[in-house]
């Protein structure tokens, strides 16, 4: 079966849009937390690899759903969206079903603020733990032990004979 999608119909309310946007939603599917309720899986989307952690909320995890089933029924108004997660928020929801998704919401953002923390201290002490290394040749002391470049010698063994610096 192939959802219809909704014609823009100036006979046609706004209300009555989100009405029957509502009556052809799949509860089964809006009712399901995101990551199947892993935290740590959800705090890892949130982080996305950017520097700047995304604040998770509740409503917002639940939009996020109410946005995907938006998707699968070509519903692209983002006001009808937004009004309809709303209303299913605070007249279909139970308070139950609220507060998962608002404790999801928590424990992936208490990952992410303290989770992270412990391994960037971790890492940090991982660094500063490497010794150097005991190598054979001067190639090898520079390549694992990194190079000084403010002396010459260090760079290309013999320069100082040949430098006019002398």
């Amino acid at each position: 079966m192939h959802p219809q999608r909704i014609v823009r119909n100036p006979n046609v309310s706004f209300r009555s849009i989100v009405i029957d946007f509502i009556d052809r939603i799949n509860y089964n599917i809006i009712y399901q937390l995101p990551c199947n309720g892993n935290a740590n899986v959800l705090a890892a989307y949130a982080r996305n690899g950017d520097s700047i952690i995304k604040i998770l909320t509740g409503l917002g995890l639940f939009r996020s759903n109410i946005e995907k089933e938006a998707i699968r029924l070509r519903i692209r108004n983002r006001r009808v969206i937004k009004s309809a997660t709303e209303k299913i928020w605070n007249l279909h929801l139970t308070t139950l079903q609220r507060d998962r998704f608002e404790r999801l919401a928590n424990d992936a953002n208490n990952f992410n603020q303290n989770g992270m923390q412990f391994y960037n201290e971790n890492t940090l002490d991982r660094i500063a733990g490497i010794t150097l290394q005991v190598t054979n040749s001067r190639f090898e002391d520079n390549f694992y032990n990194g190079t000084v470049f403010n002396v010459c010698e260090s760079i290309m063994p013999g320069c100082w004979e040949n430098s006019n610096f002398l």
